[in-house]
């Protein structure tokens, strides 16, 4: 059973999809029934690159070398959150689509969270549920 804590990634499989993506908890509710989940990326998306610049920035590299579940150097994706609730994910690990890869380097993590909270795309209510950060 899945009890989320902040850094761990899991490798998620979703119907559509022909390879399973990579998740990083990022924050998670004071009462840890949702958590925040970007997911991991091999590369920018192009639409990203040439449409919304300014997201670009919001594509925190991470280095297989400092996270040796990744099979290559990868971006987690902090222009978008996932909410997702942990009974999804222990739904989904039930029926063997998810699971617990590694731990995401602290130094990894302080600048994900950091882009999360800085980005300007998270409402005051989000960065409390997520992270809580008072609401001013």
């Amino acid at each position: 059973m899945i009890s989320p804590t902040i850094g761990e990634v899991y490798a998620v499989s979703f119907q559509h999809i022909d390879h399973d993506k990579y998740i990083v908890i990022v924050g998670v509710t004071l009462l840890g029934t949702y958590v925040c989940a970007p997911f991991i990326n091999s590369k920018i998306n192009q639409f990203i690159i040439n449409k919304k610049p300014h997201l670009v920035s919001l594509h925190i590299p991470i280095t297989q070398n400092k996270n040796r579940f990744l099979s290559h150097d990868s971006f987690v994706a902090c222009d978008e959150h996932n909410a997702i609730s942990v009974q999804k994910l222990n739904d989904l690990e039930g029926n063997g689509m998810c699971r617990f890869l590694g731990i995401l380097d602290a130094g990894d993590l302080v600048v994900v969270k950091d882009a999360f909270v800085n980005s300007g795309l998270l409402t005051a209510e989000e960065l409390y549920y997520y992270f809580q950060i008072p609401i001013p």
